[in-house]
């Protein structure tokens, strides 16, 4: 089918990740789809003829355009080697990728990272990390204080995502 910025609404299901370890920035990316924000990072509201996309990342504390072309890296013809929409004919995915790749001077420099940190390049808003392993996370656990936090956090609208080491 022909090549669209976004068939339908966005959401998380659509991220796909490739051979990049940016696990890290693709969950934000994913978190941001379930709020609909989608569209604030990609200026760009559609499709155009001629490849040209802007999208904007806030880095530290100022709101920073990021012109990119929609030529995608490829291992093969017609398979994409980083991300990608689920959906095979949406670039949104690959545009966002390459955008925050080309802010950080290549693809490689997004090999690991952490999600609260791509939450607040996409946001502008502040982050905040919970270390599971930290003696005050395990006793918030087992009281239940850190379900009850993490439930009204969800209730306010934060943003919330998670990572692995």
């Amino acid at each position: 089918s022909n090549p669209c910025l976004f068939s339908g609404d966005a959401n998380p299901s659509d991220v796909c990740q490739g051979r990049l370890g940016d696990c890290w920035f693709l969950s934000a990316v994913a978190v941001l789809t379930e709020v609909s924000k989608i569209s604030e990072v990609i200026i760009t509201p559609e499709y155009n003829e001629e490849g040209i996309y802007t999208v904007r990342f806030c880095i530290q504390g100022e709101w920073v355009p990021v012109v990119v072309d929609d030529w995608i890296p490829c291992e093969a013809p017609g398979k994409p080697a980083f991300a990608t929409s689920k959906k095979g004919n949406e670039l949104w995915v690959s545009l966002l990728e390459k955008a925050y790749a080309k802010l950080h001077g290549s693809y490689e420099a997004l090999e690991g990272g952490l999600v609260q940190d791509a939450l607040v390049d996409l946001t502008g808003g502040a982050g905040e990390e919970i270390d599971m392993r930290s003696s005050q996370a395990q006793i918030d656990l087992a009281s239940g204080r850190l379900w009850s936090q993490l439930l009204r956090f969800k209730q306010e609208g934060f943003l919330l995502g998670a990572g692995s080491p």
